[in-house]
């Protein structure tokens, strides 16, 4: 039994997604992605990933929308939830901190945004529109962006993450009263896609 188990744990690290204990949230999930450190010819790359500052522990809303779609929550296999939105909406910094990824990601992800708060991190993917650059300081609620479905997207939404500097994965419902909502948006009149973000 042990070594079967030993073997589940070796394959889940091997594929790059393993799970972890961590001190709060609970569960969090660790994610060895490659778009952050094989990506530096995507236009969104920021050279010497200047640091940043701002977490307080606290989330704001990303959108004006609450509504996340019940089966791309956050899971292992998708370390991030969908916040649901039509095309062309406000997105806002989650905390302050400094932008250390704006521009477009080739491994799905779109046009993308990542935000340093010191010892958090905030991701915001499939972007219609960046309005901010690398290195800039952008306080808790400033415009960032619009929504929109660019990159490995089926539907109008905003992915969104929260992870620490060692890549782990929280679960944004934590600090949000996150509105699950099913499958079909009616919104968007898009059945969602399980192959795509």
């Amino acid at each position: 039994m042990k070594k079967l188990v030993l073997v589940f744990l070796l394959i889940l690290f091997t594929s790059g997604i393993a799970l972890a204990q961590g001190p709060v949230p609970q569960e969090p999930i660790l994610s060895i992605d490659p778009f952050y450190d094989l990506s530096v010819y995507d236009t969104g790359y920021c050279p010497g990933r200047p640091a940043g500052w701002g977490w307080n522990g606290r989330l704001s809303w990303p959108t004006d929308s609450h509504d996340v779609l019940e089966t791309r929550a956050f899971r292992l296999g998708h370390p991030a939830i969908d916040i649901l939105a039509e095309n062309g909406s406000e997105v806002r910094a989650a905390a302050t901190g400094k932008v250390i990824w704006a521009g477009y990601n080739t491994w799905g992800y779109g046009n993308l945004i990542i935000l340093d708060h010191g010892s958090f991190r905030t991701l915001y993917a499939h972007l219609d529109t960046i309005t901010v650059s690398c290195g800039r300081t952008v306080t808790r609620g400033a415009h960032i962006g619009t929504t929109g479905r660019s990159g490995q997207s089926s539907f109008n939404h905003l992915h969104f993450e929260v992870m620490k500097r060692n890549l782990y994965r929280y679960d944004p419902c934590r600090w949000l009263q996150c509105n699950l909502v099913p499958e079909v948006y009616p919104a968007n009149k898009v059945r969602w896609n399980s192959s795509l973000h």
